[in-house]
């Protein structure tokens, strides 16, 4: 898989003891991947989760809690590049009733 980035939830949102980024992937049988990779990373290549484009999306907005705009905006500059992500991006328009 060739992990796209996201963005980095930012450690300096109050509650929040660290950063990580948002990486997604097309897998070879078509379904989503997500991962978080940070400073507590373990596996930097291994995906948190794989699965259909609403699945995803359920993941990526809890961990992008609180940056749902820039999420948004990753998404949709993602699938102006490669329309393999735009039903992520619908997904996950559709979980914030866009």
């Amino acid at each position: 898989m060739k992990w796209k980035y996201l963005l980095t939830v930012s450690k300096d949102m109050p509650g929040l003891g660290e950063s990580w980024d948002i990486n997604v992937a097309r897998t070879s049988d078509g379904e989503f991947a997500w991962q978080t990779s940070g400073s507590d990373s373990e596996e930097k290549d291994a995906a948190i989760d794989t699965g259909s484009a609403d699945w995803i999306a359920d993941y990526l907005l809890e961990n992008a809690s609180g940056f749902e705009s820039e999420l948004l905006e990753s998404l949709a500059n993602l699938s102006a590049d490669d329309m393999s992500f735009s039903p992520l991006l619908d997904a996950t328009r559709a979980r914030l009733g866009m």
